[in-house]
């Protein structure tokens, strides 16, 4: 054996990397490896049940427990104290948790887990939870992993079980999350709201990362959001939200004097409102922003989407690099998904011209539900506005440079050497029904100067 696999830190190191908690044959090797040699078997066992799926895996160590597949049933019997400790050393291992509705048997074992340790909290090490839910009887078992160490918290409840009673159960529970918890830094919601979880939101100021997707029904309200304008530490937010008052949304946040957005870097917005997101983007703060995701209403105008993104253009200039732009796409509330597509002129070169302003824009996508009406002449147009582009999309669909021809890598070729393009998609045709000549952009130089791109921020959420 090398030495090097006998350093405790390299070796957990190589099991993190190897680790898969989907893949089921990783999993069958991860145990392989724990009983290779006494080792080793502490680092992979602690890798092994870092992240679980479920209860289910914990729960069936307990002697008066039967696991089947993924079903844990109870055979009635009494732990000893061995089993206590060997329970307990287990769940001490356990970082990520996802917990979905559970069967009766299984609210049952978890009851004897709690009684048995003796412990309101069965996993002291946790750091991420996802709790998914449909009544409130499944937000009721989620106390027994409020720790405080967790960092992650996302919380998924169905819109199909009893709103009121659900939004009650969440509100108890993160309550009392907030008390335990106090190093809480990304926070993911999806659900209806109320107005004891929006004075909750509000308060959660020791935030990094806020996904929030409310529809129309229990709304996230106003002051909550103008609230979440003004979190000191928040670099990321993603809403999907509905219903708000873009009025009462300007009152909140002028009646709270602070900065608002002062550390935001990661931004995507999706409001049903145009008048919301021109809210949102005027208080953002200059040259912050680096990565911007926006959502257009299908029945925004290209007026209304020119002058937001003017607005963003001159609060990005010198800082965006990744900037998605969405049409009509993606509703998932019916009250959402009336689309009028009745005006096929709205992307147009015109309405994106704006953004020419931005100097340091790396990936640029337009996903609309039509094709945007451009010339030949439009694309090379916007080719030369970013000295640094890398990939630009102006549709969906497969890149103009990849398919896997000899004519095709050349042009390839020819676009990263002159323009340094690493990926084109254009729609079909061009403005007058023909296609784009793909070989002409090739061959035509930037205008600009290219010169290194700036250095990327990019990581995942």
């Amino acid at each position: 054996m090398h030495r090097a696999l006998v350093v405790d830190e390299i070796l957990r190191q190589i099991f993190k990397e190897l680790y898969n908690h989907y893949d089921y044959v990783t999993l069958e090797t991860m145990g392989n490896l724990s009983r290779c040699c006494k080792m080793w078997k502490e680092p992979a066992l602690d890798q092994l049940w870092s992240k679980l799926p479920s209860f289910a895996p914990l729960l069936s160590l307990l002697p008066c427990s039967a696991l089947d597949g993924a079903r844990v049933t109870t055979v009635g019997c009494e732990p000893t104290v061995d089993d206590i400790r060997l329970f307990q050393s287990y769940a001490q291992r356990v970082r990520y948790l996802t917990c979905e509705p559970m069967s009766d048997s299984m609210v049952e074992l978890l009851g004897e887990a709690r009684r048995m340790t003796n412990s309101d909290c069965l996993l002291p090490g946790l750091v991420g939870f996802m709790g998914v839910a449909v009544t409130s009887g499944d937000i009721a078992q989620w106390s027994t992993i409020i720790g405080p160490n967790l960092q992650n918290v996302r919380v998924r409840i169905s819109r199909n079980g009893g709103i009121l009673r659900n939004c009650d159960a969440v509100a108890d529970w993160l309550g009392q999350l907030l008390t335990t918890a106090r190093r809480i830094e990304t926070f993911e919601f999806r659900g209806c709201s109320s107005q004891r979880l929006n004075e909750l939101f509000a308060s959660m100021t020791m935030l990094r990362s806020v996904i929030i997707n409310i529809g129309v029904r229990g709304k996230l309200s106003e002051a909550a959001l103008a609230s979440m304008a003004t979190f000191p530490n928040l670099q990321s937010l993603r809403l999907k939200i509905g219903g708000l008052n873009a009025h009462a949304f300007r009152t909140a946040l002028q009646e709270n004097p602070d900065f608002k957005f002062p550390a935001l870097e990661k931004l995507h917005i999706d409001a049903h409102n145009d008048s919301i997101i021109d809210c949102i983007v005027d208080h953002l703060p200059r040259n912050t922003l680096w990565c911007f995701h926006v959502d257009f209403q299908g029945r925004s105008t290209s007026r209304s989407i020119s002058t937001i993104l003017d607005k963003i253009a001159r609060k990005t200039g010198d800082t965006l690099q990744h900037l998605t732009i969405q049409h009509g796409g993606d509703l998932d509330d019916a009250e959402h998904a009336q689309i009028d597509n009745s005006d096929p002129r709205i992307w147009t070169i015109d309405t994106v011209r704006p953004l020419a302003r931005i100097k340091t824009l790396v990936n640029f996508a337009l996903d609309t539900p039509a094709p945007p009406v451009l010339e030949q002449k439009d694309v090379e147009e916007i080719l030369g506005w970013w000295p640094h582009v890398e990939h630009v999309h102006l549709a969906t669909g497969a890149a103009s440079n990849e398919e896997d021809t000899d004519l095709a890598r050349s042009i390839a070729a020819q676009l990263e050497t002159a323009r340094g393009l690493k990926s084109l998609i254009l729609p079909k045709v061009d403005a007058n029904g023909k296609p784009f000549d793909v070989a002409a952009l090739s061959r035509s130089p930037s205008p600009m100067t290219r010169s290194p791109s700036p250095t990327s921020c990019l990581d995942s959420d």
